[in-house]
């Protein structure tokens, strides 16, 4: 035999909310049109899947057993409903997204909880890539959007650039790194220690302004910089939410550079394809992210 949607979906609902009135109340359903559905379901089953003898029906342990498989459907059947549905309003399913290292979690995480407000159901893939991939991607249409630290814009093709705010930054080392002993370390100072370098910003248009020692060691990934850093491997310059717990924590110091008298400010962007397509969640997700461009960094 072959169970219909239906008949799955009354079942699913049957045993959550422990009652065929409950049930039916949930799938809009008359109450003795739902028994029915489950009536038949269990005739073409050869079994029962509840036991009525009690106030309150109960899955047999054949009900048990199915119960898992039934409910996967059930969310299966609604997640195709959903998605024809919106298909057939060009409403996007799900977005990609790719990031840079230096992206805030928290500015996903707000972004996200905004979108839900509208659009509860989506997928958006949040990837973090580098630079060179993200430009590539979107270019090429593997992902919708693409926030990133960059320069300008001016000079990228088939993609639209938005400026979106500027990232504070700041130099850090351990206590015991040798630069923590100054009050007000020299730039000179810093050229005679090991920097740590994120790779974004060789490719960002940004290096004249990053990198400030001739010793430095190119690392793709901030987790692996940051491990490095707090090992004493050397200091590095990277954005304040990213070494805000380490300084509170005094695993790590903010180094007062003096010919620095202002916190260091690098511009976040965001990309899209120039020509590509702007479903309603594309163009709400767009809006978001600028809207969170402008709220003052933590």
């Amino acid at each position: 035999m072959s169970a219909s949607i239906e008949q799955i979906r009354a079942f699913v609902a049957v045993a959550e909310c422990g009652s065929f009135s409950a049930a039916a109340r949930e799938l809009g359903r008359d109450r003795s049109t739902l028994s029915q559905v489950i009536s038949n379901l269990e005739i073409d089953l050869d079994y029962e899947l509840f036991e009525r003898s009690q106030r309150s029906p109960v899955l047999t342990p054949q009900g048990q057993a199915l119960f898992v498989y039934a409910k996967n459907l059930a969310e299966y059947s609604r997640s195709f409903d959903a998605i024809s549905r919106s298909l057939g309003m060009n409403i996007e399913s799900e977005l990609t997204v790719y990031y840079s290292a230096v992206i805030a979690p928290s500015f996903i995480i707000n972004t996200m909880k905004a979108l839900r407000l509208d659009y509860p159901k989506v997928r958006i893939h949040w990837l973090q890539r580098n630079l060179e991939n993200i430009r590539a991607a979107v270019k090429g249409g593997e992902a919708d959007l693409g926030i990133v630290l960059i320069n300008n814009g001016a000079s990228i093709s088939q993609i639209d650039f938005s400026y979106l705010l500027s990232m504070s930054f700041c130099i850090v080392c351990t206590p015991s790194h040798a630069l923590a002993k100054f009050d007000t370390p020299s730039l000179d100072e810093l050229k005679l220690h090991h920097q740590l370098l994120l790779e974004d910003f060789l490719t960002s248009g940004l290096q004249h302004t990053t990198i400030l020692s001739g010793d430095y060691q190119r690392i793709e990934s901030l987790d692996l910089l940051m491990g490095l850093l707090r090992s004493g491997d050397g200091w590095a310059l990277l954005p304040n939410h990213a070494v805000k717990a380490d300084i509170e924590q005094g695993s790590l110091v903010k180094l007062n550079i003096e010919a620095l008298n202002v916190d260091l400010q690098l511009p976040i962007s965001l990309w899209s394809q120039a020509q590509g397509e702007k479903g309603p969640i594309k163009q709400r997700l767009m809006e978001i992210i600028k809207q969170q461009g402008r709220v003052k960094e933590d």
